[in-house]
């Protein structure tokens, strides 16, 4: 089932959709399209922004 990316921009006050994406069954593959999606968009409140991490990348992830 795709996934439709889509966007608010707070600074340029603009909303609209992006690609949408076909998981490919590469997860993190298809996180990096999604982050470089949303590298130049930027939220109301972009002090209040957070990294997208996968839980396998984050600082609780198990170590090899």
């Amino acid at each position: 089932m795709p996934i439709a990316l889509t966007y608010l921009d707070g600074p340029t006050r603009t909303g609209g959709f992006g690609p949408s994406l076909r998981p490919s069954g590469d997860v993190r593959a298809d996180m990096d399209l999604v982050r470089a999606f949303y590298a130049d968009k930027r939220g109301v409140r972009p002090e209040r922004r957070t990294p997208a991490v996968l839980r396998e990348e984050g600082p609780d992830a198990p170590k090899p």
